[in-house]
């Protein structure tokens, strides 16, 4: 079996969004190439920081869908660092 169930597959995701770790980290499964085994941060492919790679992407996903997101710069601003819950 190359994919993981539902619990362990949500755990990339989790640690993420709780751990303290750098913005614009990757974080993944840590065996079997980045399809199984427990989460972890691990190194980004240079293929997901292409801008024209990305470009070409989101094109793709909103002729795919229909969807036109009418942003005003070449690329989004930076999520806040700033605890979002007010603690």
């Amino acid at each position: 079996m190359l994919a993981q169930g539902p619990d362990a597959g949500a755990l990339p995701t989790l640690l993420a969004a709780v751990s303290d770790i750098p913005g614009g980290s990757f974080v993944g499964p840590s065996r079997f190439g980045g399809v199984r085994g427990p989460a972890t941060v691990g190194e980004i492919s240079p293929v997901a920081e292409d801008p024209d790679s990305a470009a070409r992407l989101w094109r793709a996903s909103e002729h795919l869908t229909g969807t036109r997101f009418p942003f005003t710069s070449a690329s989004p601003s930076p999520a806040p660092t700033t605890d979002v819950f007010g603690a």
